[in-house]
Protein backbone atom coordinates (compact mmCIF):
# COMPACT_ATOMS: atom_id res chain seq x y z
CA UNK A 1 0.00 0.00 0.00
CA UNK A 2 1.55 3.30 -0.98
CA UNK A 3 2.12 6.50 1.57
CA UNK A 4 -0.71 8.16 -0.01
CA UNK A 5 -3.15 6.00 0.45
CA UNK A 6 -2.29 4.92 3.99
CA UNK A 7 -2.90 8.50 5.05
CA UNK A 8 -6.16 8.63 2.94
CA UNK A 9 -6.89 5.48 5.02
CA UNK A 10 -6.42 6.97 8.47
CA UNK A 11 -8.05 10.27 7.65
CA UNK A 12 -11.16 8.00 6.30
CA UNK A 13 -10.98 6.41 9.87
CA UNK A 14 -11.10 9.89 11.84
CA UNK A 15 -13.82 10.92 10.42
CA UNK A 16 -15.74 7.61 10.98
CA UNK A 17 -14.86 7.83 14.30
CA UNK A 18 -15.76 11.40 15.02
CA UNK A 19 -19.16 10.50 12.77
CA UNK A 20 -19.93 7.64 15.11
CA UNK A 21 -18.66 9.41 17.85
CA UNK A 22 -21.23 12.07 17.74
CA UNK A 23 -23.88 9.70 17.15
CA UNK A 24 -23.35 7.44 20.21
CA UNK A 25 -23.59 11.11 22.23
CA UNK A 26 -27.18 11.97 20.91
CA UNK A 27 -28.44 8.42 21.27
CA UNK A 28 -31.76 8.60 22.79
CA UNK A 29 -32.36 7.17 26.15
CA UNK A 30 -35.79 7.95 26.35
CA UNK A 31 -37.96 10.84 25.44
CA UNK A 32 -36.37 14.19 25.74
CA UNK A 33 -33.20 12.38 27.54
CA UNK A 34 -29.76 12.01 25.91
CA UNK A 35 -26.95 9.74 26.79
CA UNK A 36 -24.58 10.88 29.36
CA UNK A 37 -21.72 12.12 28.86
CA UNK A 38 -19.65 9.96 31.25
CA UNK A 39 -21.40 6.77 29.50
CA UNK A 40 -20.09 8.20 26.13
CA UNK A 41 -16.72 7.76 27.47
CA UNK A 42 -16.94 4.30 26.89
CA UNK A 43 -16.37 4.88 23.35
CA UNK A 44 -13.38 6.89 23.55
CA UNK A 45 -12.03 4.66 25.83
CA UNK A 46 -13.16 1.21 23.88
CA UNK A 47 -11.87 3.31 20.55
CA UNK A 48 -8.49 3.83 21.78
CA UNK A 49 -5.13 3.80 19.94
CA UNK A 50 -4.23 0.45 21.40
CA UNK A 51 -7.55 -1.15 21.08
CA UNK A 52 -7.08 -0.46 17.54
CA UNK A 53 -3.56 -1.54 17.49
CA UNK A 54 -4.53 -4.93 19.09
CA UNK A 55 -7.22 -5.71 17.00
CA UNK A 56 -4.88 -5.03 13.94
CA UNK A 57 -2.41 -7.26 15.31
CA UNK A 58 -4.77 -9.89 15.95
CA UNK A 59 -6.01 -9.59 11.89
CA UNK A 60 -2.94 -8.55 10.14
CA UNK A 61 -4.37 -9.24 6.71
CA UNK A 62 -6.86 -6.15 6.71
CA UNK A 63 -5.82 -3.25 5.14
CA UNK A 64 -7.85 -0.28 6.56
CA UNK A 65 -8.59 1.15 10.33
CA UNK A 66 -12.10 1.83 8.60
CA UNK A 67 -12.55 -2.38 8.83
CA UNK A 68 -10.91 -2.64 12.42
CA UNK A 69 -13.11 0.34 13.39
CA UNK A 70 -16.35 -1.18 12.32
CA UNK A 71 -15.96 -4.32 14.75
CA UNK A 72 -14.38 -1.77 17.63
CA UNK A 73 -18.12 0.10 16.95
CA UNK A 74 -20.14 -3.39 17.56
CA UNK A 75 -18.48 -4.06 20.29
CA UNK A 76 -19.14 -1.38 21.54
CA UNK A 77 -22.81 -1.31 20.54
CA UNK A 78 -23.37 -4.20 22.87
CA UNK A 79 -21.86 -2.79 25.37
CA UNK A 80 -23.58 0.74 25.36
CA UNK A 81 -27.33 -0.95 24.60
CA UNK A 82 -26.65 -3.71 27.93
CA UNK A 83 -25.36 -0.80 29.92
CA UNK A 84 -28.40 1.55 28.55
CA UNK A 85 -31.07 -0.91 29.35
CA UNK A 86 -29.86 -1.78 32.49
CA UNK A 87 -29.87 2.08 33.93
CA UNK A 88 -32.46 3.16 31.99
CA UNK A 89 -34.83 0.41 33.75
CA UNK A 90 -32.94 1.03 37.10
CA UNK A 91 -32.93 4.73 37.19
CA UNK A 92 -35.96 7.34 37.98
CA UNK A 93 -36.32 11.01 37.11
CA UNK A 94 -37.94 11.57 40.40
CA UNK A 95 -39.97 10.87 42.87
CA UNK A 96 -43.15 8.71 42.58
CA UNK A 97 -46.37 10.66 43.58
CA UNK A 98 -47.31 7.55 46.08
CA UNK A 99 -44.90 9.04 48.53
CA UNK A 100 -45.79 12.34 50.19
CA UNK A 101 -43.64 15.06 49.77
CA UNK A 102 -43.68 15.95 53.11
CA UNK A 103 -42.15 12.28 54.14
CA UNK A 104 -40.02 12.88 51.15
CA UNK A 105 -36.33 12.37 53.56
CA UNK A 106 -33.65 11.96 50.99
CA UNK A 107 -34.75 13.55 47.65
CA UNK A 108 -33.08 17.02 48.33
CA UNK A 109 -29.45 14.41 48.01
CA UNK A 110 -30.01 14.12 44.78
CA UNK A 111 -26.84 14.98 42.78
CA UNK A 112 -23.05 14.74 43.78
CA UNK A 113 -21.35 16.13 47.01
CA UNK A 114 -17.92 16.72 47.91
CA UNK A 115 -16.80 14.77 51.42
CA UNK A 116 -14.85 15.78 54.15
CA UNK A 117 -14.48 13.02 56.28
CA UNK A 118 -13.38 14.26 60.27
CA UNK A 119 -13.85 10.98 61.73
CA UNK A 120 -14.36 6.56 60.50
CA UNK A 121 -14.73 4.22 62.46
CA UNK A 122 -13.90 5.77 65.74
CA UNK A 123 -10.76 7.46 65.06
CA UNK A 124 -10.63 10.69 64.14
CA UNK A 125 -9.38 11.17 60.15
CA UNK A 126 -9.10 13.63 57.11
CA UNK A 127 -9.84 12.22 54.46
CA UNK A 128 -11.30 13.36 51.07
CA UNK A 129 -14.45 11.67 49.77
CA UNK A 130 -16.88 11.52 47.20
CA UNK A 131 -20.78 10.75 47.19
CA UNK A 132 -23.83 10.58 44.28
CA UNK A 133 -26.94 9.93 44.76
CA UNK A 134 -30.01 9.67 42.23
CA UNK A 135 -34.15 8.45 42.36
CA UNK A 136 -34.38 4.41 41.06
CA UNK A 137 -37.02 1.62 41.42
CA UNK A 138 -40.18 3.74 39.26
CA UNK A 139 -39.00 6.65 41.80
CA UNK A 140 -40.07 4.42 45.02
CA UNK A 141 -36.19 4.76 46.53
CA UNK A 142 -33.37 6.98 46.83
CA UNK A 143 -29.74 4.94 45.59
CA UNK A 144 -26.41 6.08 46.17
CA UNK A 145 -22.79 5.43 46.32
CA UNK A 146 -20.38 6.53 48.61
CA UNK A 147 -16.57 6.34 47.88
CA UNK A 148 -13.76 7.29 50.21
CA UNK A 149 -11.11 8.11 49.50
CA UNK A 150 -12.15 10.09 46.42
CA UNK A 151 -11.74 8.30 42.99
CA UNK A 152 -9.26 10.92 41.98
CA UNK A 153 -7.16 10.03 45.05
CA UNK A 154 -7.34 6.24 45.15
CA UNK A 155 -5.04 3.53 44.82
CA UNK A 156 -5.06 -0.16 43.20
CA UNK A 157 -3.91 -1.33 46.46
CA UNK A 158 -5.47 1.27 48.64
CA UNK A 159 -5.43 0.06 52.30
CA UNK A 160 -8.98 -1.29 53.49
CA UNK A 161 -8.87 0.22 56.92
CA UNK A 162 -10.02 3.56 55.59
CA UNK A 163 -11.97 2.87 52.38
CA UNK A 164 -14.97 2.56 51.41
CA UNK A 165 -17.32 2.24 48.16
CA UNK A 166 -20.10 1.23 49.02
CA UNK A 167 -23.79 1.71 48.35
CA UNK A 168 -27.03 2.46 49.95
CA UNK A 169 -30.67 1.67 49.14
CA UNK A 170 -33.41 3.78 50.45
CA UNK A 171 -36.42 2.46 50.07
CA UNK A 172 -40.04 3.91 51.15
CA UNK A 173 -42.12 1.47 52.94
CA UNK A 174 -45.98 3.00 52.87
CA UNK A 175 -46.75 0.81 55.69
CA UNK A 176 -44.46 2.25 57.95
CA UNK A 177 -44.62 5.89 56.90
CA UNK A 178 -40.86 5.85 56.64
CA UNK A 179 -37.77 4.54 54.69
CA UNK A 180 -35.75 1.19 55.05
CA UNK A 181 -32.14 1.42 54.68
CA UNK A 182 -29.93 -0.89 53.70
CA UNK A 183 -26.10 0.22 53.83
CA UNK A 184 -23.51 -2.16 52.26
CA UNK A 185 -19.85 -1.68 51.65
CA UNK A 186 -17.89 -4.70 50.01
CA UNK A 187 -14.98 -3.32 50.74
CA UNK A 188 -14.61 -3.77 54.45
CA UNK A 189 -17.82 -5.96 54.97
CA UNK A 190 -19.92 -3.46 56.55
CA UNK A 191 -23.66 -3.95 56.72
CA UNK A 192 -26.23 -1.62 58.03
CA UNK A 193 -30.03 -1.74 58.55
CA UNK A 194 -32.42 1.21 59.42
CA UNK A 195 -35.04 2.65 59.36
CA UNK A 196 -35.09 6.53 58.55
CA UNK A 197 -37.31 9.81 58.25
CA UNK A 198 -37.45 13.78 59.00
CA UNK A 199 -37.14 14.24 63.27
CA UNK A 200 -37.55 18.63 62.93
CA UNK A 201 -35.00 19.40 60.77
CA UNK A 202 -32.63 16.37 60.67
CA UNK A 203 -33.37 13.10 58.96
CA UNK A 204 -32.70 10.54 61.62
CA UNK A 205 -31.70 6.73 60.89
CA UNK A 206 -32.40 4.53 63.51
CA UNK A 207 -30.93 0.65 63.41
CA UNK A 208 -29.60 -2.35 65.33
CA UNK A 209 -26.66 -4.42 64.34
CA UNK A 210 -26.31 -8.16 64.49
CA UNK A 211 -24.55 -7.56 67.98
CA UNK A 212 -27.41 -5.72 69.46
CA UNK A 213 -25.93 -2.76 68.78
CA UNK A 214 -28.53 0.15 68.14
CA UNK A 215 -26.88 2.56 65.97
CA UNK A 216 -28.33 6.71 65.01
CA UNK A 217 -27.05 8.01 61.93
CA UNK A 218 -28.29 11.80 61.24
CA UNK A 219 -28.16 14.34 58.28
CA UNK A 220 -27.35 17.58 60.07
CA UNK A 221 -27.69 21.22 59.75
CA UNK A 222 -29.23 20.57 55.76
CA UNK A 223 -28.87 23.44 53.36
CA UNK A 224 -29.36 23.22 49.78
CA UNK A 225 -25.51 22.95 49.27
CA UNK A 226 -24.58 21.26 52.23
CA UNK A 227 -25.05 18.40 55.05
CA UNK A 228 -23.41 17.31 58.07
CA UNK A 229 -23.61 13.67 58.44
CA UNK A 230 -22.95 12.19 61.80
CA UNK A 231 -22.74 8.22 62.91
CA UNK A 232 -23.38 6.85 66.49
CA UNK A 233 -23.87 3.84 68.34
CA UNK A 234 -25.30 3.61 71.86
CA UNK A 235 -23.00 3.02 74.29
CA UNK A 236 -22.55 0.07 76.94
CA UNK A 237 -24.75 2.46 79.64
CA UNK A 238 -27.58 2.21 77.36
CA UNK A 239 -27.80 5.97 77.61
CA UNK A 240 -25.04 7.96 75.68
CA UNK A 241 -24.52 7.59 71.82
CA UNK A 242 -20.98 7.18 70.74
CA UNK A 243 -19.70 9.07 67.51
CA UNK A 244 -18.12 6.74 64.82
CA UNK A 245 -18.13 8.57 61.89
CA UNK A 246 -18.58 12.10 60.72
CA UNK A 247 -18.48 13.81 57.21
CA UNK A 248 -19.17 17.48 56.20
CA UNK A 249 -21.08 17.11 52.97
CA UNK A 250 -20.39 20.10 50.11
CA UNK A 251 -22.49 19.34 46.85
CA UNK A 252 -20.82 19.58 43.54
CA UNK A 253 -21.97 21.65 40.30
CA UNK A 254 -21.49 21.47 37.00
Amino acid sequence: MTSRKISDSWAEWEMRSALDLARIRSFEVGEGTYLDERLAGIFDLQVSLGHLVTMLLKNPGRETPGEITGDVANEVSMQLAEILSFTDVLRAYGRSPEIPEGADAYGWLVGSWELDCRRYAGEPVSIRGEAHFGWVLEGRAIQDVWIMPSRSGKSPVAERTNNMFGTTLRVWDSSIHAWRINWRNPVRNHWEDQIGRWSGKDVVQIGLRANGTPTRWSFTEITKDSFHWLGEILDVDGQTWKLEGEFFAKRLHG
